[in-house]
């Protein structure tokens, strides 16, 4: 990521040299400049760092393998965008949906598990997901009928 020693050797602020006959007040501007320079040289580092992490909880598993050199989120994400550049969507909800509606929870299974694939299935369909009020029906309809 951005932190790494790789990119900060690369791409962080170097100090200002300044002539040793420059007067005190330019010496402590350049100090200043350089301290502002490095302060928001870390700060694009940590935003970085957040954006990579956030788009790493959205993935599939099996996707790391093909960012986890990469060291910007718009490297990321542009190769995400490449990968997925002729997915088609739509089927895609499609079997999402159907996998929800189709999921029975079984015995032994842990009731924790079952709720959270039914909730994230769900979330992953964002603005085509079930409402609440559907998915609390879906979730006992996917539980056994006790006899």
């Amino acid at each position: 990521m951005c932190t790494s020693d790789e990119a900060n050797s690369q791409q962080k602020p170097s100090p200002m040299t300044v002539p040793e006959t420059a007067s005190v007040s330019k010496r402590i501007s350049a100090q200043w400049n350089h301290a502002d320079a490095s302060q928001a040289y870390e700060a694009a580092c940590h935003h970085n760092d957040q954006a990579i992490g956030m788009i790493k909880t959205h993935i599939e598993p099996s996707q790391f393998e093909g960012i986890d050199k990469l060291a910007m989120a718009k490297e990321v994400w542009e190769k995400l965008a490449l990968w997925h550049k002729d997915t088609h969507t739509g089927l895609s909800v499609f079997y999402t949906k159907v996998g929800i509606l189709e999921k029975r929870y079984t015995d032994g299974e842990d009731m924790h598990v079952h709720l959270d694939f039914l909730t994230m299935e769900n979330w992953k369909l964002n603005k085509k997901a079930f409402d609440d009020e559907f998915l609390a029906q879906i979730m006992l309809m996917s539980l056994p009928c006790s006899a």
